[in-house]
């Protein structure tokens, strides 16, 4: 017979930049086949994270922890920079560790995470090696797409006791692996699950009952359910009401309490709607209220959002002005600038980071540029995001990759070169910065013909304001004598015109950047006639002059549109080398030989 016990909770929080300090004493009553200890709470062990930097707990973590430990399903809006992650991890690591006997890692794996991200999983797992400090018997880890297989598999062999994943690599260990051990199952946390959704994980985390034999849901309910151990634990966090979320939830959570949302049972399905009046969890970039079917986006008031307004021929260089303009204005500028391709991304970090060197005899800025997106092999994508972490001051480069969940310290500014599509995706983009009350600024790229946009964001609570180009564009090599004539125009600045002349030449000159420069006009091409319809009315390819575009690369006429990217065969043959340990030859070659 199952015993229910009592037990006091007492938690001390902080690290960086998720919250700090927490002390909550409440009754968590459960069924568990272990007891719990039943010391004095006073000489229990605390989570003690004022040494590694928490100090007061954010409104999501003040309204889930205390759910949490009672043992309840939770569905929780969870806004980006809201402090969500430590308040599942604390509920999680508080749990195991007063557990009699202590848990073991032979037992395997009593704490499931899955995310959607490689980036976001080894975030994760960094708080969680933090956190687990104090409780050396708990065994952190992770395991994601592009590591080695078989060092994951011996590292689940040996247990591994709270496992951060993305959804692929787990799904494929549990069928495969095993040693791989779930039967002690207490909790599953599917974070960020509206970009799960989005990334078209939802067939692998669970389907519908009637077919749901080799899902992530399926396997580790039938593996807890025939040891006789309790059913887990499960916590759902999305920061927006994605029109999946409902199944999702019916499918994993049971009788979940409901934080920024409202929950209704109907005939044993959920159907969420977003909670009205919610505030934006403490220090989120955006919490969604529902109002009239639309979402509205609360962005927070230290968040400076500017509007660039350009045409397509001059991007590149009112790029460079711009980036040039925050760096000389912040003495540790931490910049993530957004871009649509991988093609693109590769394109302007060679041309900032190498060619704009050559071309005016000093870099256009005195700090590292980094690139990051889903081409690289997944040993550069690891490193770079650790680096860009740690640094004082910086620019990445990157995709959508780098969009939602990630917690990059200090970030300063943000910068969407390319437009994000949805509302809510551009409020993704720009919570990484002005996070946990702290000051940050946003630049929005858009063309004179996408004006609409700015509407579409108005409707939503996004308001921008415009910038002034000519303060960054005095700037450049070359403009001295520019500032404060009258009558100056983005379109007579010689400045700009002369810097943009000078990077067509440098582009004309060289095969390889040529190439290059043609592979992300394409790439960037095409995802901009990927946007969605409702978004067709602003962002149309038809309406796009082509041949300004591919001024925007520094090249002198559009190239063709067929073709595949020769930037991204290269990468992926080096992601094969990576992977295998030995070197791929090019297909032309592979077969001549």
């Amino acid at each position: 017979m199952l015993e229910m016990q009592n037990f006091t909770v007492q938690l001390c929080l902080q690290e960086r930049g998720f919250v700090s300090f927490i002390d909550e004493r409440k009754t968590m009553r459960y069924a568990t086949k272990r007891k719990v200890k039943e010391e004095d709470s006073s000489k229990q062990k605390k989570v003690k994270f004022k040494e590694i930097n928490f100090v007061t707990p954010t409104r999501i973590q003040q309204a889930a922890i205390p759910v949490l430990l009672r043992g309840r399903d939770a569905l929780v809006n969870a806004p980006t920079g809201s402090g969500k992650t430590l308040a599942y991890l604390a509920a999680i690591v508080n749990d195991l560790q007063a557990q009699e006997p202590r848990v073991s890692r032979a037992e395997g794996t009593h704490a499931l995470i899955v995310v959607p991200t490689r980036e976001l999983c080894l975030q994760i797992a960094d708080v969680l090696t933090l956190i687990l400090r104090r409780y050396i018997w708990l065994v952190g880890g992770a395991i994601y797409g592009g590591e080695n297989r078989a060092k994951e598999k011996a590292r689940l062999r040996k247990g591994v006791t709270v496992l951060v994943a993305t959804p692929g690599r787990l799904l494929d260990h549990l069928q495969n692996t095993q040693s791989f051990r779930t039967e002690e199952l207490r909790w599953l946390v599917l974070d960020e699950a509206d970009r799960l959704l989005d990334l078209g994980f939802e067939q692998k985390i669970g389907k519908a009952p009637c077919d749901g034999a080799g899902d992530i849901l399926a396997i580790t309910d039938k593996r807890t359910a025939e040891a006789g151990n309790r059913r887990r634990q499960t916590v759902l966090l999305s920061a927006t009401l994605h029109s999946k979320l409902d199944s999702l939830a019916s499918l994993s959570l049971q009788n979940p309490a409901a934080i920024g949302f409202q929950v209704q049972a109907v005939e044993g399905h959920l159907h969420i709607t977003s909670a009205e009046g919610q505030d934006d969890g403490g220090n989120a970039a955006a919490s969604s209220a529902h109002t009239a079917d639309r979402e509205q986006f609360h962005i927070p008031t230290l968040l400076k959002q500017r509007v660039v307004e350009v045409p397509s021929k001059m991007r590149l260089v009112v790029l460079a002005a711009l980036l040039r303009q925050i760096c000389a204005a912040q003495r540790a500028a931490k910049v993530v600038l957004f871009m649509s391709s991988c093609d693109a991304v590769e394109f302007v970090h060679q041309m900032f980071s190498e060619v704009f060197e050559l071309v005016d005899g000093e870099p256009l800025l005195p700090t590292t540029i980094f690139k990051l997106h889903g081409n690289l092999a997944q040993g550069v994508r690891t490193h770079t995001f650790l680096e860009f972490s740690r640094c004082k001051s910086g620019v990445l480069i990157c995709t959508d990759v780098a969009a939602r969940g990630l917690d990059f310290p200090e970030v300063t500014s943000i910068i969407q070169y390319d437009p994000p599509g949805e509302a809510s995706e551009y409020v993704h983009r720009v919570g990484r910065t002005a996070r946990m009350g702290k000051v940050g600024e946003a630049f929005l790229f858009l063309l004179p013909c996408e004006r609409g946009y700015l509407a579409k964001l108005e409707a939503t609570g996004v308001r921008l304001q415009p910038i002034n180009l000519l303060a960054a564009l005095d700037l450049l090599p070359g403009a001295q004598g520019q500032q404060g004539r009258p009558g100056r125009t983005l379109d007579t600045h010689t400045g700009a015109h002369a810097l943009q002349a000078r990077l067509g030449e440098a582009v004309s000159a060289d095969p390889g950047l040529r190439s290059l420069a043609a592979d992300a006009f394409r790439s960037s091409v095409r995802a901009y006639a990927a946007h969605p319809a409702a978004l067709k009315d602003v962002f149309h390819v038809k309406r796009l002059h082509l041949g300004h575009v591919a001024h925007s690369f520094a090249l002198r006429e559009a190239p063709s549109m067929l073709g595949k990217s020769s930037n991204k065969a290269e990468l992926k043959r080096k992601k094969a080398e990576e992977r295998g340990g030995k070197k791929v030859l090019p297909g032309k070659l592979r077969k001549r030989k």
